[in-house]
């Protein structure tokens, strides 16, 4: 699976409460999500921070993020891609290892 940094807008706000309409704020956010990309579609990227190497596998954190609301995609690891130890991921001219 490849781990991807992905940037894409967001709503912002929502009140707790009543509000003036003359003090809405009126912004949208751009929001960095950093996993591993399970699924992708048309639609959709389906993206997963925390992956469990348990017997049944478990995901945390997962998020659908729609494809029209992404701004920006960079590929920062590909496991699909062999290296010569593997307890070690390249990135660029850095590597990854495990703790």
């Amino acid at each position: 699976m490849k781990i991807e940094l992905i940037k894409w807008v967001d709503t912002f706000g929502c009140s707790q409460g009543w509000e003036f309409e003359d003090e809405i704020e009126r912004r949208v956010i751009t929001v960095s999500s950093v996993g591993f990309v399970r699924e992708e579609t048309e639609k959709y990227v389906l993206l997963i921070p925390h992956i469990s190497n348990a017997e049944r596998k478990q995901v945390a954190g997962c998020i659908c993020i729609p494809c029209r609301q992404i701004v920006e995609r960079v590929e920062l690891v590909n496991s699909a891609s062999k290296t010569t130890d593997r307890d070690n991921l390249s990135l660029g001219n850095n590597v990854l290892r495990p703790i």
